[in-house]
C-alpha cells in the first residue's frame, strides 16, 4: 500500500519537524510551566530543546514566553527531521 507519493524534499517539508535548542547563560533546574506547551525538555542543565512543527509557526511564541521568564539566550541552533523520521511519522511508528 502506497502512504505517500512525493518527492523527499516535499515529505519532509510536509511532515518533518525542527528540533530548535536554546542555550541560556544560567543554568535551569525546570521548565517553566509556559513553555510545556511546546514539549520542552532539559538539554544538560543550561539548554531547552523544543520539537517545532514546520505547518506550525509558533517561534515568535516561544521566544516572547522565554523573555517573560527572564532567560537570557546565550545560543539557539537547530536540526531538520531526517528522511527515518518522516517515515516513522507516515507509519505512526515510534
Amino acid at each position: 500500500e502506497v502512504i505517500a507519493n512525493d518527492t523527499m524534499q516535499n515529505l519532509k517539508q510536509k511532515l518533518g519537524q525542527k528540533n530548535i535548542l536554546f542555550k541560556f547563560e544560567r543554568n535551569i533546574s525546570e521548565i517553566p510551566e509556559n513553555l510545556k506547551e511546546f514539549n520542552a525538555e532539559i538539554i544538560d542543565n543550561d539548554s531547552l530543546r523544543i520539537i517545532h512543527n514546520r505547518n506550525d509557526s509558533k517561534l515568535d511564541e516561544v521566544l516572547a514566553k522565554i523573555k517573560q521568564n527572564g532567560m537570557d539566550i546565550k545560543d539557539i541552533s537547530s536540526t531538520e527531521t531526517d528522511l527515518e523520521d518522516v517515515f516513522r511519522k507516515l507509519v505512526n511508528v515510534k
